[in-house]
């Protein structure tokens, strides 16, 4: 898991031959692309093409010529999956407490829309109806604890 901020941005779903170069050509408009990872995901109901990048590739290239398959995968999203499955929810606020590190993040229809890793919750300028929580280590699914309302610091 990286622990790093991800960059979101927005493009709008256009009907291409491939998908694959449309977005590759957008990453390398937007982006220095030295040292981030990319996903993207496309959302043909809201007609929008959402691409994630985070930075992180200088930290994992020294473990890539020694596997074949390196699963990289941004605690915003392991964070949102134990949520979504929680709550039975694809929309919403949550600012999770890991470690001295407060993780807010915005989902909305599944997909993160906002997000930012601050060690000061009182840095960020949360809203109501949020989901506060507090992951232990190690992650497991168990160890996230869920709670509607105020943060008990």
């Amino acid at each position: 898991m990286l622990d790093e901020e991800i960059f979101i941005k927005e493009i709008k779903y256009a009907k291409v031959k491939s998908i694959d170069d449309y977005v590759e050509k957008e990453i390398k408009k937007e982006f220095n692309t030295s040292d981030y990872l990319f996903h993207y995901i496309v959302d043909k109901k809201e007609e929008k093409i959402i691409i994630y990048a985070i930075k992180g590739l200088n930290k994992i290239n020294p473990f890539i010529k020694y596997v074949k398959k390196l699963n990289i995968l941004p605690i915003q999203f392991r964070l949102t999956k134990l949520i979504m499955n929680s709550l039975r929810n694809k929309s919403f606020k949550s600012l999770i407490n890991i470690e001295d590190k407060y993780y807010y993040i915005k989902v909305s229809n599944g997909n993160i829309v906002e997000n930012s890793i601050v060690k000061d919750r009182k840095m960020l300028n949360v809203e109501d109806n949020i989901v506060y929580g507090k992951f232990k280590y190690p992650f497991s699914k168990k160890e996230l604890v869920l709670e509607k309302g105020e943060v008990n610091e």
